[in-house]
């Protein structure tokens, strides 16, 4: 069946299209779309081929190489031995269907390659042949426009002949009914269209009258006697004429031309194009299935050949090995002198550390600070804020201000990782970040900061503030900023003066949006499902997403009333 359905189904699609200006261009599209998945597909094919080809050469090429060493006499002998060789067996034959299955998708992959040479070739045939069609239309349409030009422009010379004459007359000009050079007397039955030839002025003779008189303006240069201003009234009459009927001429080609290519071209290009993208599909489609068949196939034959019906598998080779057998021949044929063995302890030796470095100190007597609750961590270090925040935002404000994405952006997992080691060793004194590998990717420092935030093992905004926070997130403006300020006053002391130093370094980043990028509003997604992880699922990072985003984004907009200023 067609990609397009039933036959109902494929005449409302084309009539649809019939109805797009783009609906050549979007079956084109479609068609380049097929080529490159036909393409892609083959692709993938032939190195999943070489692949297989190459696993099942590898495994024929290492049975050889076993037979060889097996056959050396230094292994085991006895049960396992003539088990081993069995087994080997069985890595053959499956190297053999593996080869075959090569084959097989070889011959996939050459008939996807096949198609999509087909298909592009139809693609670009179908392509030229509807810029050919649109070509004789636009071109038609240009000649339309051409003798429409001209048709405007004689007979606005005409017009002003007619004045011309009309002034040296001392007449009012003789113009049509409707007051215009296209109407009326212009082209009756009586006017002289012929007079012009007929007196051996032919256009062009008539051409060059009119540009040597400049009707109008040439008045007062040279006067013309009224024999020759009916002269080239006529002249200008006739050239209207012959313009308007070269018009009119025009018009019904151009007309004729639009009726064949909307009426017949183009739906007969569109319905080419429609079998070809159906043929397209539906050929990917089969190449595809005939894989699944063929890979289906080699799997069910690697494992009939693993465990055969007969029920002499792979694993009952394996359960024939005899080893208390093979272990008593080989140790009553074992001819060796004994020896003795030192048998008493080994003393311990204890090591002295050399030196008390701060590196080696470090190790020894660890200050954690990644995933150690927030109060704990200030009581035991005498601080006001974490460390980390301060050394990470100074960073970051120094080197990182320009930087599109900052906080957005991810740095190397495992450079973020060896610096969050080092902080977490209590080396944050021996960590200068405005040099290194963490100068070369301030992303690596945002990083770093953003997952000792995610670490603490209570959010900085509490658990407990969590319903607040999101409900004043839902209200308009400025009940929210009023919310928001009853809310951040509940913050535990040292949450609060986390969150101050924080969103006033956020606050700072947000100001240079127009080269960052981090205006509010990102640095809110950013930092949103950081600072508060939902009660009632804390296992969904997506729970509550948009509110909790637009409470950090709330809480920039209003940060000098929810954080009054001065701040430390």
């Amino acid at each position: 069946m067609s990609s397009f359905g039933h036959a109902n189904g494929l005449e409302t699609v084309l009539q649809t299209l019939c109805e797009l200006d783009s609906g050549t261009t979007l079956l084109l599209d479609r068609l380049k779309q097929n080529s490159y998945s036909a393409r892609e597909s083959a692709a993938f094919l032939r190195k999943r081929a070489l692949l297989e080809e190459e696993y099942a050469r590898g495994m024929m090429k290492l049975v050889v190489s076993a037979d060889a060493e097996a056959a050396r006499d230094e292994g085991k002998s006895g049960s396992w031995g003539e088990a081993y060789g069995k087994f080997l067996r069985v890595h053959e034959a499956v190297a053999l269907s593996r080869l075959k299955f090569a084959n097989g998708i070889t011959e996939v992959a050459t008939s996807m390659t096949t198609l999509y040479k087909g298909n592009e070739r139809s693609r670009k045939e179908l392509k030229d042949m509807s810029q050919k069609f649109e070509r004789h239309l636009s071109d038609a349409e240009a000649a339309l426009d051409k003798s429409r030009h001209k048709y405007e422009g004689t007979s606005e010379e005409w017009e002003k002949v007619i004045l011309q004459k009309g002034a040296g007359e001392g007449a009012p000009a003789m113009m049509g009914p409707s007051g215009g050079p296209g109407s009326g007397a212009l082209f009756s039955p009586s006017s002289s269209l012929g007079s012009g030839t007929a007196n051996g002025h032919g256009s062009t003779s008539g051409s060059g009258m009119m540009k040597r008189s400049n009707p109008l303006g040439g008045i007062f240069k040279q006067i013309k006697t009224p024999s020759q201003l009916s002269k080239m009234e006529e002249e200008a009459r006739y050239k209207a004429g012959q313009a308007n009927e070269n018009y009119k001429t025009q018009l019904q080609i151009t007309n004729t031309a639009r009726q064949d290519y909307y009426t017949y071209t183009l739906p007969k290009l569109l319905r080419a194009l429609m079998e070809c993208v159906s043929e397209s599909d539906a050929g990917m489609q089969y190449l595809l299935a005939k894989y699944a068949f063929t890979y289906e196939s080699a799997e069910f034959s690697e494992a009939s050949t693993i465990i055969p019906n007969n029920g002499e598998g792979l694993r009952w080779i394996v359960n024939q090995v005899d080893n208390p057998l093979d272990f008593s021949s080989f140790l009553a044929g074992y001819r060796s002198k004994s020896r003795s063995h030192e048998t008493s302890d080994i003393p311990y030796t204890e090591y002295a550390m050399v030196g008390s470095s701060a590196t080696a100190q470090s190790y020894v007597n660890p200050k954690p600070i990644f995933g150690v609750a927030l109060e704990e961590h200030l009581r035991r270090d005498q601080l006001e804020v974490p460390a980390i925040l301060v050394k990470c935002a100074t960073a970051v404000e120094a080197h990182g201000f320009d930087s599109q994405g900052i906080y957005r952006m991810s740095g190397q997992s495992s450079k973020i990782r060896a610096l969050k080691a080092l902080l977490n060793r209590g080396m944050s004194s021996l960590v200068d970040l405005s040099q290194g590998d963490w100068l070369l990717d301030i992303n690596i420092v945002s990083g770093v900061l953003k997952l000792y935030f995610r670490e603490l093992p209570e959010p900085l905004l509490t658990n407990h503030l969590y319903s607040e926070f999101i409900h004043a997130a839902t209200l308009p403006p400025q009940e929210s900023r009023d919310r928001l300020i009853q809310v951040v006053r509940h913050l535990p002391r040292p949450n609060y003066a986390t969150a101050q130093y924080l969103f006033r370094h956020l606050h700072r980043v947000s100001l240079n949006c127009a080269e960052n990028k981090m205006n509010r509003k990102n640095i809110g997604i950013v930092f949103g499902p950081t600072l508060m992880v939902g009660r009632d699922d804390p296992d969904n990072p997506l729970a509550d997403m948009g509110p909790r985003s637009k409470a950090v984004e709330r809480i920039l907009e209003f940060i000098d009333d929810i954080f009054p200023p001065p701040w430390n």
